[in-house]
């Protein structure tokens, strides 16, 4: 299988070499890792250690002099108070020099931005509870940060640092999604349920420049459940982006007008939802959202939504197509297959099967079984369970899809996971 679609907070496919072949961009811990997608190997690690962890030292230390009775600590034998891993990543122009960057959001709440051969741009600590950013490789603001504390936080092409209190907002902000990066456009959805649609620029004061937030319009979504996430789409199939997905803690999926700030749309999944994503690659633009079971809304537009529901721990199917419907039934780590009450295959594993699918993804004329498996892989088996491909993933699998998303008469394998969404092709 061959990965040829991405969407993740943590990882992404791009020529950042600018050599007409793409690369894997993914994080692991607190290093970046640079893959070749065609030999499959490692091209290089940037292990990532900002200069701006002295400011983040800095503030540990005034907080240990606050709740310590010792006159004197040494920071070199005192555990930060954060780790130091890579919340986000996000692989963007976003100095003006026609070559991308990886800009990185730790979870200490230091952003740093760095060359693909690991150079350091720019780097700051801006304060502990970052909770989401944005990029752009246009217009004077490059990336637009949100603090959970109710700070927005905006760094120019030129790798200035601005700061603003979001004094007007309503709430503790949660998720930032892009809207219009030419206009400056933003979503920002607080925990409690209020969107708000705002404009950032920066603004000339006599001496200085500062950053200007304006409210341009808001809504309240149903108080019955937490927020839990937002993703700015078309839905139209241009490119602008017309649609708000907004996910909230009782599996409810919102679809909103951007334009009229209106809920046009509505599905309920049964579980918390997770995720909200754009699906790579597909002809259409579609939107998805994943709740905590494996339960996934599809969103092709207002009036085009479905559910797509987890597989049961037992179905039937006629997986060798002659008629008769064999029974499929999962456990912790196998999957049987039984007919006419007779186990005629069993496949076992060393982890948990975290979920699985039926289908013919080879064109044959049968179905295989495509499993997902806990340990960050799949694997496709043929009626006989003899191993027919496999692949490891970035994240662990919650829901698997079988479609032709890009309309070629080929099938694609739709990987959704907590942290990332990935497109799988058969060779």
């Amino acid at each position: 299988m061959r990965l040829v679609g991405l969407n993740s907070d943590r990882a992404c496919i791009a020529d950042i070499e600018n050599d007409n072949i793409e690369e894997l961009v993914y994080t692991k811990l607190s290093d970046i890792i640079i893959l070749d997608t065609i030999s499959n190997k490692i091209k290089r690690q940037i292990h990532i250690k900002p200069r701006a962890m002295k400011q983040r030292a800095e503030f540990d230390q005034e907080i240990y002099r606050d709740i310590s009775t010792e006159d004197h600590i040494d920071l070199q034998r005192t555990p930060s108070i954060a780790g130091e891993v890579i919340l986000k990543m996000h692989v963007e122009d976003v100095n003006g020099d026609g070559k991308p960057e990886i800009v990185i959001l730790r979870v200490d709440g230091i952003i740093a931005c760095y060359d693909v051969d690991g150079h350091e741009k720019w780097s700051f600590f801006l304060d502990p509870h970052i909770v989401d950013l944005a990029t752009t490789d246009r217009g004077e603001l490059r990336v637009v940060v949100i603090s959970g504390y109710g700070f927005l936080y905006a760094i120019s092409i030129d790798g200035k640092l601005y700061k603003v209190d979001l004094k007007d907002f309503s709430g503790s902000p949660l998720a930032l999604t892009s809207v219009d990066s030419n206009a400056g456009l933003y979503a920002i959805l607080s925990r409690e349920g209020t969107i708000h649609l705002v404009r950032i620029e920066l603004a000339k004061e006599v001496f200085k420049k500062v950053i200007k937030v304006s409210y341009i319009a808001n809504l309240d979504l149903p108080k019955h459940a937490e927020s839990t996430s937002l993703h700015a789409m078309s839905l139209s199939g241009g490119s602008t982006k017309e649609a708000l997905i907004a996910g909230l803690s009782d599996g409810t999926v919102l679809v909103i007008d951007l334009k009229s700030m209106e809920i046009r749309a509505r599905i309920k999944l049964p579980d918390r939802i997770s995720r909200i994503f754009e699906l790579p690659g597909a002809a259409d633009n579609i939107g998805i959202a994943l709740d905590w079971l494996g339960n996934l809304a599809i969103i092709r537009d207002y009036d085009k939504i479905e559910m797509y529901e987890a597989p049961t721990r037992r179905r039937l199917v006629d997986l060798d197509c002659d008629g008769t419907e064999e029974e499929v039934s999962v456990s912790t780590k196998s999957l049987r297959i039984k007919k006419r009450g007779e186990l005629i295959n069993e496949i076992e594993g060393y982890s948990y099967i975290s979920s699985y699918a039926v289908d013919d993804v080879n064109l044959d004329g049968k179905r295989e079984i495509i499993v997902a498996w806990n340990s960050k892989s799949v694997t496709i088996y043929d009626y006989s369970g003899r191993v027919l491909d496999s692949t490891k993933t970035l994240a662990i699998p919650r829901a698997l899809m079988i479609l032709d998303i890009n309309k070629d008469n080929k099938k694609e394998i739709i990987v959704c996971s907590n942290d990332s969404i990935e497109v799988f092709l058969i060779d």
